[in-house]
């Protein structure tokens, strides 16, 4: 499919009216149910965010009311800065706010055999599966205080393992360590053909009935691939019927549109880059366990991350603000056929904006050739190169394996094993 096509004016424009339904529905939701949290698990869901953002910011100068009060209590996390639409004022401090933005790198789109030739099409699968559940671990251990949350071993995995000791960002770390204690979140997801989100809520579910709190099952704004053709094809007619239950229950918004035209293209169209690390995946299910309320269980360390754009790699940051410039212009375009307003110029001139806009983002990604994701991300390279080895690779989703050598690995399992209540599986630890 060419850039025109898949970069079709339907398939933008309907991927801005979706960012404008989400700015509507959002506030919307948040008064029946209050939230204090909004949960970002996929890169994919990283510009419908932003550009929920941009029309959130218009709809609350015009009508006020709910939307005003939303949006003025509402904080991103700092590292989301360069991402954000130019001339939108929002508070960059979530503990001075009562609704905030927390991403959390649910990224599952693994190429294990990559790395490792014995593994199977089985043994990728179940991976995968693995690793959604560590990561709703992950988040499960924000609804403690930063205190508790510094004694929660999936947590600690996270920041002080994988952000500080091997990618040195210890002031990540920081962030996410003294991020708010969360009570009721929500979340804004892609879907596909179903699965991720099926895993995902599922062991939100399990993790609902183990801690006793209803509050662990969030609300999911979930933005549908090919007008939901393939969530409804027959193979994945199970994950259709989760969903529907989950809408029955009031705990999920669905939203169709064409063609999710951003989803795995790496940093260029989602504006981040997906890390993870195929060796300590591999290492910490061989090797280590946890012990919870007395009984003994695996403890897979889903290893990854995400590397924000930030301004270092030009390329992919340009072709993203250019991408999103696109979106910005047709969310003008929808806000003024919402007001119905009859001033045909202005129309026009937003139409036109839009169009130009579209133009601009072709030509730019023909000539650069921004859409590959063939090699590994420069946005990976420069926050990663003293780990980059020759064996590492950008799987077909343009997330980056990075492989580390056995020393390096052998000194993460040591770090992972000291954390409360993890110990060596063939060496029991008391703690």
């Amino acid at each position: 499919m060419s850039l025109d096509e898949e970069l079709s004016k339907e398939n933008l424009r309907k991927y801005s009216n979706a960012c404008l339904d989400l700015a509507m529905n959002i506030p919307e939701q948040h008064s029946k149910k209050p939230f204090d949290t909004i949960v970002i698990p996929s890169r994919g869901a990283v510009p419908f965010f932003l550009g929920t953002i941009y029309a959130l910011e218009k709809l609350q100068k015009q009508y006020g009311d709910d939307y005003k009060a939303f949006f003025d209590n509402l904080a991103i996390q700092s590292t989301l800065s360069s991402l954000m639409p130019k001339g939108v004022e929002i508070s960059r401090n979530p503990r001075d706010k009562d609704i905030r933005v927390l991403l959390i790198p649910f990224t599952a789109d693994l190429n294990l055999k990559g790395f490792d030739k014995t593994l199977t099409d089985k043994d990728e699968t179940e991976y995968t599966t693995r690793t959604r559940k560590y990561w709703a671990n992950v988040t499960a251990a924000f609804f403690k205080s930063p205190e508790e949350r510094n004694k929660d071993p999936y947590f600690k995995s996270f920041t002080d393992v994988v952000l500080d000791k091997v990618e040195n960002r210890p002031e990540l770390a920081e962030l996410y360590g003294g991020f708010p204690k969360i009570n009721k979140f929500a979340m804004i997801d892609t879907v596909i053909s179903g699965r991720a989100s099926n895993e995902i809520l599922r062991e939100f579910d399990s993790l609902s009935e183990w801690e006793g709190n209803e509050n662990l099952k969030p609300f999911a704004f979930l933005i549908i691939d090919k007008d939901g053709r393939a969530l409804e094809s027959k193979v994945h007619r199970h994950y259709l019927n989760y969903l529907n239950m989950k809408e029955a229950n009031n705990l999920v918004k669905r939203y169709k549109i064409p063609n999710i035209v951003s989803e795995d293209k790496g940093p260029s169209l989602l504006g981040v880059a997906a890390t993870l690390y195929p060796s300590i995946m591999r290492e910490s299910l061989k090797n280590i366990r946890i012990v919870q309320e007395g009984l003994e269980k695996e403890f897979f360390v889903g290893a990854g991350s995400w590397h924000i754009s930030t301004g270092n790699e030009e390329e992919h940051l340009k072709t993203f603000q250019r991408f999103m410039n696109v979106i910005y212009r047709g969310i003008d375009f929808g806000y003024n056929q919402m007001l119905e307003e009859e001033d045909t110029d202005k129309t026009q001139m937003h139409l036109n904006n839009f169009l130009n806009s579209r133009i601009e983002l072709i030509d730019h990604m023909t000539y650069n050739k921004s859409s590959s994701c063939d090699r590994f991300n420069k946005t990976t390279f420069y926050k990663l190169r003293d780990l980059v080895s020759q064996n590492s690779y950008t799987a077909h989703s343009g997330v980056d394996h990075v492989v580390l050598d056995e020393k390096v690995t052998a000194d993460v399992i040591s770090r992972l094993v000291n954390l409360p209540k993890v110990y060596r599986r063939f060496m029991p630890k008391a703690k």
